[in-house]
């Protein structure tokens, strides 16, 4: 299936190409003796972010980003009949369906990292739960002219449970146990701490994803273990003041705050 679309082009002047389909994949023409500059999805604010299509050629795009209705245009020329776009793939019955379809986010999407030495490990291999419960604290008010009260949340204080089995290959599980074994406090006990929401990769930026920065304190509450079974290790991430929103680039190891 393929849907084409001519217009005339004015110099300057944004020109919106509205399919009545979604696509991924475009043929733009440009039979303008001036070059054009084209985006799909969006129009940016400046030219400098379009792509371009020199005068009197032709450029197939294929839209990383995802499905697209809409293609701008902006010439440097006016030519009547400039630019012909064609739709060449669309999105099928069967992928609007699955779009529309529940899209839950199970638990590897969202992956954890505790800094040891100045180096994020995973904590991976070895977590058999790692939670997260925000217990926002509350302050109940009820004005005069009311009967029921108003409920407000005025902080949290985020808790992170895990289970671990005893993996000495794990940096992230032997540096907690040694926090209980050697009944470390205060800053000794502490630890950077980030949450990456892999559901939430940033736009054309590989391997950096919607991250959540905290500084946590480990309590070990168990390292039980039965005769002839591996040891466990059970414990709480107690945050400590507040997070810092940002950004987690899963290549390099880095955190970078917004």
């Amino acid at each position: 299936m393929s849907t084409v679309i001519r217009k005339d082009i004015t110099a300057g002047t944004p020109i919106e190409f509205q399919f009545d389909v979604r696509g991924y994949d475009y043929i733009v023409k440009n039979f303008s003796d001036d070059a054009v500059y084209i985006s799909f999805g969006s129009l940016p604010e400046s030219t400098d972010d379009m792509a371009c299509v020199p005068s009197n050629t032709w450029v197939r795009h294929i839209c990383q980003s995802g499905y697209v209705q809409s293609v701008w245009v902006i010439g440097k020329s006016t030519w009547q009949d400039g630019v012909e776009i064609e739709c060449l793939r669309v999105r099928s019955a069967q992928q609007a369906n699955k779009a529309n379809a529940p899209n839950p986010v199970m638990r590897n999407q969202v992956a954890d990292y505790l800094r040891i030495n100045n180096l994020y490990y995973l904590m991976g291999v070895g977590f058999t739960t790692l939670d997260e419960n925000p217990n926002a604290q509350t302050k109940k008010t009820t004005y005069v002219n009311q009967r029921s009260a108003t409920t407000y949340a005025t902080s949290y204080q985020t808790e992170f449970p895990y289970n671990a089995d005893m993996i000495q290959s794990s940096e992230a599980v032997m540096a907690l146990y040694e926090v209980g074994r050697n009944h470390l406090t205060g800053a000794d006990a502490m630890f950077e701490y980030v949450r990456v929401d892999l559901f939430r990769p940033l736009a054309d930026q590989p391997n950096k994803f919607e991250a959540r920065h905290f500084v946590v304190t480990n309590v070990v509450s168990s390292n039980p273990g039965d005769g002839g079974d591996p040891l466990t290790l059970t414990g709480t991430l107690h945050s400590v003041g507040d997070m810092t929103l940002g950004v987690f680039d899963t290549e390099l190891g880095e955190f970078y705050p917004n």
